[in-house]
């Protein structure tokens, strides 16, 4: 579908869905009003077209042309037609022989259509006009560029109205009929066609179609490895569509109450499955191992609940809550439940979306979308020792800083985490030798950033932090601690997050001072940073760097190393 066509006013009409909408009795009103509005720009058109033909440019177009003889179709209509498939950054050329062919077909359709119409099989009527319909929309055919086309679908639209007036009913049939190829042996999960859903199915073709394009583009990454451990597991591998409702097959994607990753766990949730969340790594954004803690959870709650529509809303609302709801309604039908008992709207709307998003991706040409989906991830796995800044692993394996967070979604820093001995990274396909091989000849400062500081009186994890270009949670995280609270004499192991700058605060050079001892001075009422320097015979200065202060304010009760300083040798009197 064309951008023009995609943006033009009539473009909810121009969608198969949105084509039975159209048909429905509870909206003729509306469509009396947009067929006065398609009267009126077909005519606009028509007018424009053969104004453009005579100032001379009628010769480009090839469409003043005597038209070729109408070519009845011979073959048996379908309800839905196939388009071509979109070819990606490339723009269709509609060449002469193909608008007339499309022409041709199209109006062959509606030729016997309307003759069914006159002779009053309305019925048999419709299958010949949706044909029609829908050829045009498949065609990528402007029909702002063809007012000969344009033409042809008013006469398309005047049909329909005249079917609407006559004979609802015979559409209503019609609709049903349409639907019929969508039985339950088509899929692994029930799927039920009620209103809800179509109503979904409808929602994804107009307000919601740009997401439902990316999640599909972005289903080719990870859509086989979940199939895979779904089929392993022995669950129902249409499951694997309810990561498009979730996170649109967005690794990183993060709900308003804190859901994270393709499979959107809650913390509580993820940590009941084995996946951990710290402040170097998040598990939930891991594709393959959030999958996994997903099959799990949904095979707990198959085993309580023994029905996959009660399965999926448990998935969305909590278990707890449909219990509750069940146990109000003494019956465990979910359409029961949903309908009488006081559950929140999103989980009584999430079976249908559920439901239209796996119709759409299993028949994603059948409603309009012509999807280029991403090559599957492929990947090799190194064990890193220790830890590894990802930029200095990117040139290890001749890729970039951006391939690499991508392949590693879990992580939430710029490096490997330094807390575990061992850690496994993900490098593209192909590159291991190479990382490798690199990784060996790597000094140890650039293998892994991590100090170890002994705690002096009067320091904290503030100033340490501070002092190493590092924070107070890098430093908590690496050391397993649960509070601020250090001891002087104890080692640190101190993260270097940042490099730290050589430029001083001070312009005399650190060199020029040097001190043979320090002593701890804690702060009373009235101390100043200058009245203490002067006290001990050091300066102010020395003392901010000491302790890694940026600023001269202090407060009574503060503890401060003190260096006593000392300008080369002193001399004895």
């Amino acid at each position: 579908m064309t951008t023009r066509l995609l943006c033009s006013p009539a473009w909810r009409l121009l969608m198969p869905s949105a084509l039975d909408r159209w048909w429905g009795t509870a909206h003729l009103r509306a469509g009396l009003q947009t067929a006065r509005f398609c009267r009126i720009s077909s005519t606009l058109l028509v007018c424009g077209a053969i104004l453009w033909s005579l100032i001379g440019c009628a010769s480009q177009t090839g469409l003043v042309q005597k038209s070729s003889p109408v070519v009845k179709p011979t073959a048996e209509p379908q309800s839905t037609a196939t388009g071509p498939q979109k070819q990606p950054e490339e723009v269709f050329a509609i060449t002469q022989e193909y608008f007339q062919n499309t022409y041709q077909k199209t109006e062959g359709f509606l030729r016997c259509a309307r003759d069914l119409y006159d002779t009053g099989l309305v019925r048999e009527a419709i299958p010949y006009l949706d044909t029609a319909l829908l050829t045009i929309l498949d065609s990528q055919i402007e029909l702002a560029e063809f007012p000969k086309m344009a033409k042809l679908y008013q006469q398309i639209y005047d049909l329909n109205a005249k079917i609407l007036k006559s004979n609802p009913r015979a559409l209503d049939i019609y609709l049903d009929n349409r639907w019929s190829h969508f039985n339950t042996k088509n899929y692994t999960v029930p799927i039920v066609l009620n209103n809800s859903v179509r109503h979904f199915i409808e929602e994804y073709q107009t307000a919601s179609r740009a997401f439902i394009e990316r999640a599909l583009r972005r289903s080719g990454r990870y859509m086989p490895m979940i199939k895979r451990a779904l089929r392993k597991a022995g669950l129902p591998e249409d499951l694997a569509y309810l990561v498009i409702v979730e996170s649109g097959f967005s690794p990183y994607a993060t709900s308003y109450a804190r859901a994270r990753g393709l499979w959107q766990f809650m913390p509580s949730t993820g940590r009941r499955y084995g996946l951990k969340m710290n402040y170097w790594v998040d598990e939930r954004c891991d594709p393959e191992k959030s999958t996994r803690a997903a099959i799990r959870y949904l095979k707990d709650l198959y085993t309580e609940f023994n029905s996959w529509k009660l399965v999926l809303a448990s998935y969305n609302g909590g278990e707890g809550a449909v219990r509750q709801a069940i146990r109000q309604c003494g019956t465990n039908d979910f359409w029961d439940v949903m309908s009488s008992a006081r559950i929140h709207r999103q989980t009584r709307e999430y079976v249908p979306r559920f439901m239209a998003a796996t119709i759409i991706a299993k028949y994603p040409e059948k409603f309009g979308f012509y999807i280029d989906y991403d090559e599957p991830v492929k990947y090799d796995e190194v064990t890193i020792r220790g830890w590894i800044g990802l930029k200095t692993a990117a040139k290890c394996a001749g890729t970039t800083y951006r391939s690499l967070r991508a392949l590693n979604p879990e992580l939430r820093r710029w490096c490997t985490p330094p807390i575990y001995s061992k850690y496994k990274l993900k490098i593209p396909r192909g590159t291991k030798d190479r990382f490798l091989a690199a990784y060996t000849k790597l000094p140890r400062r650039q293998r892994s950033r991590m100090l170890t500081h002994r705690i002096r009186y009067g320091e904290t994890l503030s100033s340490i932090a501070r002092r190493y270009g590092s924070s107070v949670r890098a430093i908590k995280s690496a050391n397993g601690m649960r509070t601020s609270r250090i001891r002087a004499g104890r080692r640190l192991l101190v993260p270097v997050l940042r490099r730290r700058s050589s430029k001083r605060s001070n312009s005399r050079p650190a060199r020029h001072l040097k001190w043979s001892k320090t002593v701890v001075h804690r702060v009373k009422p009235g101390d100043t940073l200058f009245a203490i320097a002067q006290k001990y015979g050091s300066s102010v200065w020395a003392i901010k760097q000491a302790n890694g202060l940026k600023s001269s304010k202090i407060r009574p009760g503060q503890k401060f190393i003190v260096p006593i300083l000392r300008k080369g040798k002193s001399k004895k009197k």
